[in-house]
Formats: structure tokens, C-alpha cells, sequence
């Protein structure tokens, strides 16, 4: 019988990487949502400008960790249709919301946003920060309550999926 590979053929050789990455994301996705969600403290939301945590070397950490949870699902699902399809969706989807979030972020934070642009890059981090940390430590009640565990909960049902198909099929 002819492989299908137009939908996802997971491989031994792309399942490390695809979890490396994962394990990567989940760290950046977890500690944004849990310590800070916009805010350097519960309640500030749209009050206090973020600079703490991931923010300190990407000023987008989660849409950072969503980029890297489709490029682990994408390595390990090992199909040139999932990486376009990933690529795809992300290339149409993120940019605009990017730009929305930094509209937003000079039109509530003008001179504190304007300084924080200066010193950390938009998207891809730098390796060293450029601004200090305030303190601000992950917070796993803020996390429950944010109810990221969702992200953690479907990646890994994805990774379960693509495992069980390479051990079957």
C-alpha cells in the first residue's frame, strides 16, 4: 500500500527536535502566561507596562511560543503539507496581531514603549536583555486561572497522536 504523506508521515529522526522545541515553547508559553500576561503583576493588565520575565528578551513571548509549538508540530509531523499549512497560518494570522498589539502598546504605554522598543526586539529574543528585571517571579495560580494548561494539554495529545501513528503505521 502506497504512504500517504500529503497529511503527516512522523518520523524517529524529527521526533527529538520537534520535542526540543516543545519543551522550549512550553517553558516561554508557561512562564509568559503565569508570570506576567501583559503585566509585571495580577490586576495591571493594560496598567503597567510588561518588561519582566520572557518580555525582557522578545516583546511577544506567547505568539513566540505559538510560533514554536507549530514548528515542533510541523518537524515532527514530518510532511511538507504541515510545515506550508503551519507557515501558512501563521504568516497571515500573527503579523496583523503583532502590529495591533504594538499600536496598542505606544497608544496606553507612548514614552515607556517607546524606550522598551529600543532595547528588545519584537519577535525573535535576544540572548541577552537589555533592560533589568523587576522581580516579577511565575505565578502557577495566575497560570491556572489564565487556564494555559490548555496549550500544554493539546501539544501534547498532538505529539500522543503523531508517536501512536509512527509506532503503528
Amino acid at each position: 500500500m502506497p504512504r500517504r504523506d500529503f497529511l503527516a508521515g512522523p518520523a524517529a529522526v524529527a521526533g527529538f527536535p520537534g520535542r526540543a522545541f516543545l519543551a522550549v515553547q512550553g517553558f516561554g508559553q508557561d512562564s509568559g502566561h503565569g508570570g506576567l500576561s501583559h503585566s509585571p503583576r495580577p490586576g495591571k493588565k493594560e496598567k503597567e507596562l510588561a518588561v519582566s520575565g520572557p518580555y525582557r528578551y522578545t516583546r511577544n513571548p506567547l505568539y513566540l511560543g505559538n510560533f514554536i509549538l507549530g514548528l515542533s508540530i510541523a518537524i515532527g509531523a514530518c510532511s511538507w503539507w504541515s510545515a506550508g499549512l503551519f507557515a501558512a497560518y501563521f504568516l497571515v494570522f500573527y503579523p496583523p496581531v503583532i502590529q495591533e498589539e504594538k499600536a496598542r502598546m505606544k497608544r496606553l504605554f507612548p514614552e515607556e514603549y517607546e524606550d522598551y522598543k529600543k532595547k528588545v526586539p519584537l519577535f525573535f529574543p535576544c540572548l541577552k536583555s537589555r533592560i533589568s528585571s523587576n522581580g516579577t517571579v511565575f505565578d502557577g495560580g495566575l497560570y491556572r486561572k489564565n487556564r494555559e494548561i490548555r496549550a500544554l494539554i493539546g501539544a501534547t495529545i498532538i505529539w500522543a497522536v503523531l508517536i501512536a501513528r509512527m509506532l503503528i503505521f
